[in-house]
């Protein structure tokens, strides 16, 4: 599991496999990784990333260039002028009239003001990419997001639970928490909030096995308890019911996710996993 969320803004981790691409200063929340460098120093995301950065501070709005055209337009009747009034006025009355001019004040400012305001968004988590954001902000009366991790919280919530014929939510929604109980990764713990919401009780699970990406399998006396990805039951054999099938292409068109749950090598059911819309938004 990789927790890219520095980078792409996805709250959820993502799990890898072989053979999967994965990004400099990412973190690995769970498992092991060996990884095959193929980008380094300037050539990967994050270099860019701060390359785009580097180059928004030297952004310079409308009114600075301005200012800027304003101060070399004046910049010479100024010298002309303070050279013939320094004999009759002396030489610091001479120099304050050179620094006299408003347009100076106007570039000093607009400087201040651009830095000022990229500093501010910058405390609230915001990066700004492209300076002209700034100059259209104001014009701006709708906004694109292209990541649920700027709308949601980072810990997902548990949606419907989608059963099939022999168990009901309830008895699905505990074997997944009692097989998850013990690991840290949002999704789990969503799951296991879940269950301590609708109060209830968690079973003891003899022997568990994790594995990294696909999902968990877990004994409980004479039953064997399997919860995971939709690859997990694939690679596992359990065949997916069309019931569960749907819920699984519905789900990728919605944008959430779907976590399997088997008994004894029959799918039961599946939890659907939605990210935690912000209550701000």
């Amino acid at each position: 599991m990789i927790d890219q969320q520095a980078l792409t803004g996805e709250a959820v981790p993502a799990e890898k496999g072989f053979g999967d691409n994965v990004f400099a200063a990412t973190l690995v929340v769970r498992g092991r990784i060996q990884v095959k460098v193929e980008k380094t120093g300037l050539e990967t995301t994050i270099s860019k990333l701060g390359d785009i950065l580097d180059n928004t501070a030297d952004f310079k709005t409308g009114l600075q260039l301005k200012g800027e055209e304003w101060s070399n337009k004046v910049a010479m009747p100024l010298l002309a002028t303070g050279l013939v009034s320094a004999p009759f006025l002396g030489v610091s009355s001479a120099t304050a009239m050179l620094f006299s001019a408003p347009t100076n004040t106007v570039e000093i400012l607009t400087s201040l003001h651009t830095f000022n305001h990229l500093t501010l968004v910058s405390k609230k988590g915001i990066l700004i990419k492209d300076g002209r954001a700034l100059e259209e902000l104001t014009k701006i009366d709708t906004i694109l997001f292209d990541k649920t991790g700027t709308l949601t919280k980072e810990e997902p919530e548990v949606g419907k639970i989608v059963v099939c014929d022999e168990l009901g939510e309830d008895e699905i929604l505990v074997y997944a928490a009692s097989a998850e109980h013990r690991l840290t990764h949002p999704i789990a713990q969503a799951i296991v909030k879940q269950a301590k919401k609708r109060h209830l009780g968690l079973l003891e699970i003899e022997e568990a096995n994790y594995k990294i990406g696909y999902g968990v399998t877990v004994h409980l006396k004479n039953q064997v308890i399997k919860v995971g990805s939709a690859r997990f039951m694939n690679r596992e054999g359990i065949a997916l019911p069309p019931k569960i099938a749907e819920a699984k292409v519905l789900g990728e068109e919605e944008g959430y996710s779907l976590v399997m749950v088997a008994l004894n090598q029959q799918l039961q059911g599946a939890i659907e996993i939605r990210p935690q819309v912000r209550p701000e938004v």
